[in-house]
């Protein structure tokens, strides 16, 4: 069979936050984009000190990038009513970073950004048909006296209702999940403990972002080698993690073990890495039973290291 190729279409993108490194996420997202793509920077930094930092990396936003088009807003990333204002029901991806300015102080910073996830999770749960007036009434109270996940609480019923009204949207967001309405927001924290309350939600994404960067950096240190493969897969034009039709690769019905599928996966120049069996959420990787023959779905998906 001849081989798919990626259909780009225009997307939107929204970084909330600003960090020095910005201009670099910004040039590897222009590679990756289909032509037309808005990518909306939303801090509280103005517009001109954005500018001067992007070209101080490197970056002319207005003759440098070819794909994308940026557009600036100004605001507040844990204000309802600025978060309102960008139509978040609308983008494709929204991206919490770290904010340079509490850098000093990372449990603040993990705060805000869990707070922002929360908020964004919300309003759009609010966006969707289905949801109740009573519901939104009810969630109303825990969001109108919130500074960040709870800090500062002033009396016992503003903590049963904001503990609710996390439920309430993670509860929400999950059943979005499962009907494929969900969009991909992903926040950056930087306190491995932090990862323990954000998978207590079990949909909440997230990016360690220190604890990567430790974990590459030792990597490399035991085996120089190593560079090179991360370089490949987490630059834009190299190698990326995909999700193709096991029809690709064999007849319906066929019997076949997974270093069977490898192998025909390695005609491609791919490398199988793992599978979801069809009608489950459940991902199989470098299973341990390699070589037994199975029969594959039909609709099986099978995941694999491959280039566009």
């Amino acid at each position: 069979p001849k081989s798919p190729t990626r259909k780009l279409h225009a997307e939107r993108t929204l970084f909330i936050g600003w960090r020095r490194d910005l201009d670099d996420m910004i040039v590897q997202l222009d590679e990756y984009v289909a032509k037309g793509s808005e990518l909306v920077l939303f801090s509280q930094q103005d517009i001109k000190s954005r500018t001067k930092s992007m070209e101080d990396g490197g970056l002319n936003p207005e003759t440098d990038l070819k794909n994308l088009v940026l557009r600036h807003e100004i605001g507040n990333s844990i204000s309802r009513r600025h978060l309102q204002r960008l139509q978040l029901e609308n983008f494709d991806s929204v991206l919490i970073l770290a904010d340079e300015q509490l850098e000093l102080d990372v449990t603040k910073m993990d705060s805000r950004s869990l707070t922002t996830l929360l908020l964004i999770r919300d309003i759009i749960h609010r966006k969707r048909p289905g949801i109740l007036e009573k519901d939104l009434k009810e969630s109303s109270a825990a969001t109108s006296n919130r500074s960040g996940l709870g800090l500062h609480r002033r009396s016992v019923a503003p903590v049963v209702d904001q503990e609710k009204w996390i439920r309430d949207v993670l509860r929400g967001e999950a059943k979005a999940e499962r009907f494929g309405r969900r969009a991909t927001i992903i926040s950056e924290i930087l306190d491995p403990k932090t990862k323990l309350l954000i998978q207590s939600g079990s949909v909440s994404d997230f990016v360690a972002s220190n604890e990567l960067i430790s974990k590459a950096l030792a990597m490399v240190a035991e085996r120089q080698e190593v560079a090179q493969i991360l370089q490949e897969i987490l630059s834009a034009e190299g190698h990326e993690v995909y999700m193709r039709p096991i029809g690709r690769y064999l007849a319906p019905g066929e019997k076949l073990s997974f270093f069977e599928v490898m192998a025909r996966c390695r005609v491609w120049k791919e490398i199988l890495l793992g599978y979801t069996p069809s009608g489950s959420e459940q991902v199989i990787l470098n299973p341990s039973n390699k070589r037994d023959k199975i029969v594959w779905g039909q609709n099986d998906l099978l995941i694999m290291l491959a280039e566009d």
